[in-house]
């Protein structure tokens, strides 16, 4: 509470800007209605969540938190409707998952027709495509999972992609060979976006406030983790080889650039 409150002094007194502002307030409502589900006070988290939904509408924490709390209360319907709304604006793996467990135990075939219609809004992005492939996979619809998994662009055909792709080869043929190969190209296939902290670049299992690695405040997003190029032993030795920092997010420059450069620069992108 007194972090909100500094929060709001903070913003009053234009020391932080009013989106920025709302963003953090609904960071801090989910924390503290994470704090009261754990006590046990079920009500008050749900509407602490819901404050943190208003506050960041479009916030997927607070929206997933909201919605699965909707469900512990027996309000399963309002939590779908809130995960619908958000989903042409913010596809996302984490809404998917609450939607599942909102929807309950129903047949693949069912479930599959359930995240097709949550996912109809937004079906050409890339996060409803692979939801809508997985569902398929699951209810053994091996030709609509093929037709969402072909229709991918090359980059967007990730290690997720990937796995998604040996799952189907397994199958529907039976082809070993086949999810082998997917499954080798999967170890260097783009990552898959994460929760990672942009100050530091370390990538967690969950969305939290703070990052556990840095401890700084609302620094996590959903963004893939920062790539790492490996030098073998020759390249190191090279007298001409440069120097590459990786920064989070992914982008690379040279260590000599950055000395002459002020901070902030950016001279390329991995």
């Amino acid at each position: 509470f007194d972090a909100q409150v500094a929060l709001y002094d903070a913003v009053k007194r234009r020391i932080v800007a009013e989106p920025e502002g709302q963003r953090h307030r609904a960071a801090l409502l989910v924390e503290r209605a994470r704090i009261s589900l754990d006590e046990g006070k079920a009500d008050e988290a749900l509407d602490l969540a819901g404050k943190a939904r208003t506050a960041a509408p479009e916030f997927v924490p607070a929206v997933a938190l909201e919605a699965e709390l909707l469900g512990r209360a027996g309000k399963a319907r309002r939590g779908l409707k809130l995960i619908e709304d958000i989903w042409p604006k913010t596809p996302h793996p984490a809404l998917a998952a609450v939607c599942h467990g909102l929807i309950g135990d129903i047949s693949p075939v069912e479930r599959f027709r359930r995240v097709h219609a949550l996912t109809d809004r937004a079906a050409d992005h890339p996060e409803s495509r692979l939801t809508v492939a997985e569902a398929a996979l699951d209810a053994e619809l091996w030709g609509e999972a093929r037709v969402q998994l072909e229709a991918l662009s090359a980059a967007d055909v990730t290690a997720r992609a990937c796995r998604l792709w040996a799952r189907l080869e397994e199958a529907e043929h039976g082809d070993g060979r086949a999810a082998r190969l997917w499954l080798e190209r999967a170890s260097t296939a783009p990552a898959d976006p994460g929760w990672t902290c942009v100050d530091c670049g370390a990538v967690a299992p969950d969305w939290s406030a703070v990052c556990g690695h840095c401890g700084e405040f609302d620094t996590i997003g959903w963004t893939p983790p920062p790539r790492v190029t490996v030098l073998t032993e020759a390249d190191i030795e090279a007298p001409d080889t440069p120097l590459l920092e990786v920064l989070p997010g992914g982008t690379v420059i040279d260590g000599d650039a950055a000395e002459r450069d002020p901070p902030g620069a950016v001279r390329g992108a991995g």
